[in-house]
């Protein structure tokens, strides 16, 4: 099984996997009764069928914080609060801010 991936972080999900789960066997080998080369298709099988549930699952994004907040900015603006005070109240960027308050006109 090779780490080799487009993917870093896949890789290095895969590594850590394969650390904690290679702890556990040789903690754990002599009790298993397998001999090595049933434990090596056991553990393949395992890490392959973790690989394909990796695969699968999609990166959503980041959620819209300025979006999700712009009824507050508009409130605030229309109070005669500055950009760079809304930003910093609400922890957005400034740039949303102004983003934010030309879309309403």
């Amino acid at each position: 099984m090779s780490l080799r991936t487009r993917r870093p972080k896949e890789a290095g999900t895969l590594a850590r996997r394969l650390a904690v789960c290679g702890d556990t066997i040789t903690k754990h080998i002599e009790a298993s009764g397998m001999n090595h080369g049933e434990l090596r298709t056991q553990v393949y099988k395992y890490f392959a069928v973790v690989l394909d549930k990796a695969k699968t699952r999609k990166y959503k994004g980041r959620k819209p914080t300025a979006k999700a907040k712009s009824v507050d900015v508009i409130a605030l603006a229309s109070e005669g609060i500055g950009a760079t005070e809304i930003s910093r109240r609400l922890g957005i960027g400034r740039a949303s801010v102004y983003r934010i308050l030309s879309a309403r006109q």
